[in-house]
């Protein structure tokens, strides 16, 4: 696990409004965990041993296409509770569980229960998938088994956790069916529409740039369906064409028309598919 301090602000975060919405919720919800009332209310929760630390943990899914801001949502959220956010690899955990997955898993749970009576950190679990995606059909071999071994770590684990979880994903299809219900809040990350796209550009093309303020962001938007992640991209190898052109060169359309065409032509676009948890 690797600890990050967060300085990302709702002010930066361009989303559609009803997602938005529901992020601005989520974090009111964890700066105020005790108006949820639940005792008042006669509200149970899913454990029956759910005492109230267990209410006021909340484990959120970010699932969408690449670039959509999901781990930039994470940040924010971390930000806005004023808490240190702590990443989770995947890829090491996958990689060490093997053989003694069982053992390994619950290490990491205590691990994190331990953070959160010191810290009180948000955690991140990017590429989730990775770690919870639905259970593999042959046991009898060790690596199958060691993967569905996590899968019920993270199944008992999660439905008790008294902190705050934040896992994204970009194939939120292959997640278990049994992993729904794990999860408080799933909102899905959609790609921005024409408005925010052309926010996108504006917030990536700030006036410390040269040039920048003879953009047409409008036009842009209307000719790149990219993601915020794709527009930082084009940004960013944009302005090395204009620094490449020496001292006084400015950023200009065609730079960044340049570029943009380059990463309509790479970015590895696949056909949808349907959103949901495989059974």
């Amino acid at each position: 696990m690797s600890r990050i301090d967060p300085n990302q602000t709702l002010d930066q975060l361009i989303l559609d409004r009803d997602t938005r919405d529901y992020i601005v919720t989520v974090i009111q919800r964890l700066k105020n965990p005790d108006l949820d009332g639940f005792a008042a209310w006669g509200l149970v929760g899913a454990s029956l041993g759910a005492g109230q630390d267990i209410q006021h943990g909340c484990n959120i899914l970010l699932h969408g296409v690449p670039g959509t801001g999901k781990t930039f949502i994470a940040g924010v959220i971390a930000n806005e509770l004023e808490r240190p956010l702590i990443q989770i690899n995947a890829n090491a955990i996958r990689g060490c569980f093997y053989g003694e997955s069982e053992k390994q898993a619950r290490e990491l749970f205590k691990e994190m229960r331990e953070a959160v009576k010191s810290l009180s950190p948000v955690f991140l679990l990017n590429e989730g998938d990775q770690l919870i995606h639905r259970r593999l059909d042959s046991p009898d071999r060790s690596s199958d088994h060691a993967e569905n071994t996590i899968q019920s770590v993270f199944l008992e684990e999660m439905e008790t956790f008294p902190g705050i979880l934040i896992v994204t994903t970009n194939l939120a299809e292959n997640l278990d069916l049994a992993m729904s219900r794990r999860f408080h809040y799933k909102l899905e990350i959609k790609a921005p529409d024409h408005e925010s796209r052309m926010a996108l550009w504006r917030l990536h093309l700030p006036s410390t740039i040269p040039g920048a303020q003879n953009i047409p962001v409008e036009a842009l938007a209307n000719d790149f369906m990219f993601t915020g992640g794709q527009i930082r991209l084009v940004v960013q190898n944009a302005c090395h064409e204009a620094f490449m052109r020496g001292k006084g060169a400015g950023l200009t359309l065609d730079d960044l028309q340049k570029y943009a065409i380059l990463e309509s032509g790479t970015n590895f676009e696949r056909a949808k598919q349907a959103i949901g948890f495989a059974r």
